[in-house]
């Protein structure tokens, strides 16, 4: 609510009141007939606008306002009568940014459903001297003008600042952002930085043993059996990973495939592309997209999207923890294919964890029992000695613990099975055929496939898994 100021005036039989805001940018007129009779002298404009003027009112006057209430008789009505010139705020300055600033990547497929990893376009490599960004300034904006005639000065827009990471400076002039190094553009939380990529001209072998580094990492080659590639960003392999363990603190792109083994993994804290995974464990947080998916081991936090030529999933056990989609499940000569939907699998790998626990708790617990038995019935008949008695106390302490620990265990299953009985949403999509050998679990849910089936939509409705078919 503006603060306001009252004036009052009488002319002749009338009445005048005028409101005025106390910043003078706004003013009120209220006429007022003081008998019921027809007034014998009739009010001017002239008279209003000197009153207006008296009170310092000399700017933004609606003349032709003032003119329609005495003609038309307005009367016990506030009406503006006076406005002036707001002032115009500047427009902000912004940051304009040279290159992409979000990752990005183009799955661009040919006539025959082959991905073209050649061309992702899933980074942004600069180099040192770049000029990344650019301050735009803001604009001052207009000047107003109160009732008064005072001018009002413009408001300036608010000036743009920058927030940059490692290997990123400001000029010398503070208008622009410059990258120190060669490496890959990236936009981390709301700082612009530039991540040193470290790159493999060759194959990750003996010629170069394990690879650690806290950053990206580039292979133009293979990554060989039995080698470690351990990285911090992204990893792009331009040829095939073998049996090789793999750690990837964010997105995994490999153009050839993975051809693993029993004793290798790969695990990816965020997305995986590659040509196909074949005999292989992989754990992905996010998305896995690939061509086939044969006989492996596979974890992912988000979608299997199975979507090349071949599109097909075989062999193995999948979890994943949205959504599967492929052209192909099973095989003709009935492969056991295990699919796992709807639980993160890491709460699901937990759990196997938690319940291997629990087997060699209870082992253990079965193991003692016997000798607790029979020392506590010696020890009742006091043929235990003191050396005894202390081994029989460290044995009961070992008891207990176990003991402690199976309830600690058994509390840590009972939650992630209540997780897992309350799930109702994931989702499998099947473009082509499922085959007989498919075991679908959803949730708590589980169903075999009996019979060859095309085109399908799989996922729980009143409490089983349904099959509508597309």
């Amino acid at each position: 609510m503006f603060q306001r100021i009252n004036f009052d005036k009488i002319i002749d039989d009338y009445t005048l009141k005028l409101v005025v805001t106390k910043d003078y940018m706004k003013a009120y007129l209220e006429i007022s007939l003081d008998t019921d009779e027809i007034p014998d002298k009739n009010l001017t404009v002239e008279e209003v606008e000197n009153f207006l003027r008296d009170k310092e009112i000399v700017y933004g006057v609606q003349t032709n306002i003032i003119r329609d209430m005495i003609d038309s008789r307005i009367y016990q009505k506030s009406v503006m009568v006076a406005e002036a010139d707001m002032p115009q705020k500047g427009d902000d300055g912004y940051i304009q940014y040279t290159h992409r600033i979000k990752n990005s990547i183009s799955l661009n497929q040919d006539d025959k459903g082959n991905i073209n990893f050649k061309e992702l376009g899933w980074f942004i490599q600069v180099s040192q001297g770049d000029i990344l960004a650019k301050k735009i300034p803001p604009t001052m904006g207009h000047g107003g003008k109160n009732l008064k005639g005072e001018e009002i000065p413009a408001v300036p827009g608010k000036e743009a600042v920058f927030k940059y990471g490692k290997n990123v400076e400001e000029s010398e002039d503070k208008t622009s952002l410059i990258s120190t190094k060669d490496g890959r553009l990236e936009y981390a939380g709301d700082k612009l930085q530039v991540n040193d990529v470290l790159t493999i001209k060759g194959n990750v072998d003996t010629s170069t043993g394990n690879i650690n580094f806290g950053g990206d990492v580039v292979v133009n080659g293979d990554i060989k059996t039995g080698f470690e590639v351990n990285c911090v960003g992204s990893l792009e392999v331009n040829g095939v990973i073998e049996a090789a363990n793999i750690i990837v603190g964010r997105d995994l792109v490999v153009k050839g495939g993975v051809q693993g083994n029993a004793k290798s993994s790969i695990k990816v804290s965020g997305s995986t592309i590659c040509r196909f995974i074949e005999n292989a464990c992989v754990f992905s947080e996010g998305d896995i997209i690939t061509d086939f998916v044969v006989h492996s081991n596979i974890s992912c936090g988000s979608n299997l999207v199975v979507k090349g030529k071949k599109g097909l999933i075989v062999g193995g056990e999948i979890r994943v923890k949205n959504e599967i989609n492929a052209q192909v499940i099973g095989s003709y000569m009935g492969t056991k294919t295990i699919l796992e939907i709807g639980l993160d699998p890491s709460q699901k790998n937990k759990l196997d964890a938690y319940r291997d626990e629990l087997h060699s708790y209870e082992k253990k617990l079965k193991e003692l029992q016997p000798t607790i038995e029979t020392g506590k019935q010696l020890l009742q008949r006091g043929l235990m000695d003191n050396i005894k008695k202390i081994s029989f106390v460290k044995m009961l302490e070992d008891y207990n613990k176990t003991v402690q620990n199976i309830s600690i265990v058994e509390t840590e299953i009972q939650k992630i099975e209540k997780q897992l009985s309350e799930i109702r949403y994931g989702m499998m999509q099947v473009k082509d055929k499922i085959y007989p050998g498919v075991k679908i679990t959803i949730g708590r849910y589980s169903r075999y496939i009996k019979d060859e089936t095309g085109a399908s939509k799989f996922y729980v409705q009143d409490g089983d898994i349904v099959i509508h078919k597309n």
